[in-house]
C-alpha cells in the first residue's frame, strides 16, 4: 500500500493516526550509511546502539524521540555529538542535522516539503534531513 493510501485511510477514519504512523515506519527504507551513523552516534554520545533508534517518517527524514535520550545526554551534548558525526566525510555530502536552533534551514526544507512540516517543528525530536 502506497503512502498516500495509507494516509486516505487515516483520513477516512479506518486507521489511527498512530497505526499510520507505524505503518510508514515499518515501510520506510533507511539510508545505507545508517549503520555506521549509529555506531559512530554511539561512540560520540555514550549510548548504546540499540537505544539510538530512529524513526522514518520520510525517505528525506529520520527522527528520534528527545525522551528517549534523557537522562543520559542533555540535548545541547546529543545536538553537537550528532553534528560532529554527520561532518564526517562519510555523512557530509548525505544528510543535514534538523534543530529547533537552525530555523532558517528548517524554514527553507518546510517550504520545499510542506509534507514533512509538522515533523520539522516538532521539538521533542531530533531530526535528520536525508539529502
Amino acid at each position: 500500500m502506497t503512502q498516500e493510501q495509507l494516509r486516505m485511510q487515516m483520513l477516512a477514519g479506518i486507521i489511527t493516526e498512530g497505526q499510520y504512523k507505524n505503518m510508514l515506519n515499518e515501510n520506510m527504507i533507511f539510508p545505507e550509511w545508517y549503520d555506521s551513523f549509529i555506531q559512530q552516534l554511539s561512540v560520540k554520545t555514550d549510548i548504546d546502539p540499540k537505544k539510538l533508534k530512529f524513526k522514518m517518517v520520510d525517505p528525506h527524514l529520520m527522527g528520534i524521540s528527545s525522551w528517549k535520550l534523557s537522562p543520559k545526554i542533555n540535548s545541547e551534548d546529543f545536538s553537537k555529538a550528532t553534528k560532529s558525526v554527520l561532518s564526517q566525510n562519510e555523512f557530509s555530502k548525505k544528510a543535514l542535522p534538523m534543530w529547533m536552533d537552525n530555523l532558517d534551514v528548517n524554514a527553507k526544507l518546510a517550504k520545499k516539503l510542506p509534507e514533512l512540516e509538522d515533523y520539522i517543528y516538532d521539538d521533542e525530536y531530533f531530526w535528520i534531513y536525508i539529502k
